[in-house]
């Protein structure tokens, strides 16, 4: 990924949020797609973007999504 001191690395990072943002709504719909991508998309730091590709961001939120749905989560450092 570019250097944080140019404009490459915000252009790679919107990209893949929008790329995200557009799966998101067509699995789960506008509205509910749009509330996902509120919830998790903040959360999905530069690391984890390096390493993966929206379509396992998808898979991952719509994983996490459904598991905090029946029970609440507790992760630890």
């Amino acid at each position: 990924m570019a250097t944080t001191g140019d404009g490459g690395a915000a252009k790679a990072t919107a990209r893949w949020r929008g790329a995200l943002a557009r799966m998101l709504r067509e699995r789960f719909g506008a509205e509910g797609g749009a509330s996902l991508g509120r919830r998790y998309v903040p959360v999905l730091g530069s690391g984890y973007r390096g390493r993966y590709g929206p379509e396992a961001a998808l898979r991952d939120v719509a994983l996490t999504a459904a598991l905090v749905g029946r029970r609440a989560l507790v992760f630890t450092a």
